[in-house]
């Protein structure tokens, strides 16, 4: 049995939860993709919008959403700007993967009536080395 690859989704999901102040107000509700059906809010989930290929370089840059639910809006809000605080103009190791730059690229409010959850939207660009060359030979990472 091979160990499952780290992809970048997984490595930004690991970041946002090193983040106490998102903990103590999320717990362990980040998700990447949609939140399991009935999760109690406040939750966060991380959506990759484009896939961001750059060509025959060995980098992505790819649009996330992270899209924070919460009963109101001044807890969403914080959310977001705790993202913002943790993304904006990184630079590092994000789990296996070397980052070069991450730009907040919007922000956005909506309330659900349906749900009775505020949610505040950051987009998110990100890039990122996606494949290393050893003695002329490219190998992926995820």
């Amino acid at each position: 049995m091979t160990a499952e690859k780290t992809t970048i989704d997984k490595a930004l999901k690991t970041y946002l939860s090193s983040s106490a102040e998102l903990s103590d107000i999320v717990g362990q509700r980040i998700f990447v993709g949609i939140a399991p059906e009935n999760t109690k809010a406040p939750y966060i989930c991380i959506y990759r919008i484009s896939p961001g290929h750059l060509g025959d370089v060995p980098y992505k840059r790819p649009r996330y959403q992270i899209s924070n639910f919460a009963p109101s809006y001044s807890v969403a809000r914080e959310m977001a700007q705790i993202e913002v605080d943790m993304l904006e103009r990184y630079k590092g190791m994000m789990g296996e993967f070397p980052v070069a730059n991450v730009t907040i690229d919007n922000e956005q409010g909506d309330y659900e009536n349906n749900t009775k959850l505020h949610q505040i939207a950051v987009d998110v660009f990100m890039m990122y080395q996606d494949r290393v060359v050893v003695n002329g030979t490219s190998h992926k990472i995820e």
